[in-house]
C-alpha cells in the first residue's frame, strides 16, 4: 500500500472508531421521550416485537459494515494508478443463455 492509502485507511478506520463511541453517549443524553417509545416497550407483545428489532437492527448494522468495508477496499485497490497508461480493458459481452434464465425463470417462478 502506499503512503496515502495507508494515511486514508488510518483515518477511516480512526473515524469509523469515534463515531462507534461518541455515537451511544450522544444518544444516552438526549430527554426521554414522554410519547410511546418502540425502545420502552410496555405490553407483553411488545417485549417479543422489540427483540425481534433488535435482531434485524444488529443483522442489518452488520451487513452494513461489511458492506462498507469492502466498498473501501475496492476503491483503494482498484483505483487509477500513475503507471496506468489509460488502455481499457477487452470488452466481453455476457451470456444470452443465462441472461434469458434470469429473466424467464423468477417470471416461471413468481406467486
Amino acid at each position: 500500500m502506499t503512503d496515502v492509502s495507508r494515511q486514508l485507511l488510518d483515518l477511516l478506520a480512526t473515524l469509523w472508531f469515534v463515531i462507534a463511541r461518541v455515537t451511544p453517549a450522544f444518544i444516552a443524553q438526549t430527554e426521554p421521550l414522554h410519547s410511546p417509545d418502540m425502545f420502552n416497550p410496555q405490553s407483553t407483545p411488545a417485549h417479543s416485537i422489540f427483540d425481534l428489532s433488535i435482531l434485524v437492527l444488529k443483522v442489518t448494522g452488520i451487513i452494513l459494515v461489511v458492506v462498507v468495508t469492502l466498498l473501501f477496499y475496492a476503491v483503494l485497490k482498484y483505483r487509477k494508478r500513475a503507471e496506468d497508461n489509460n488502455h481499457e480493458p477487452p470488452q466481453v459481452f455476457g451470456s444470452h443463455q443465462i441472461e434469458l434464465a434470469w429473466t424467464v425463470l423468477p417470471i416461471l417462478g413468481g406467486d
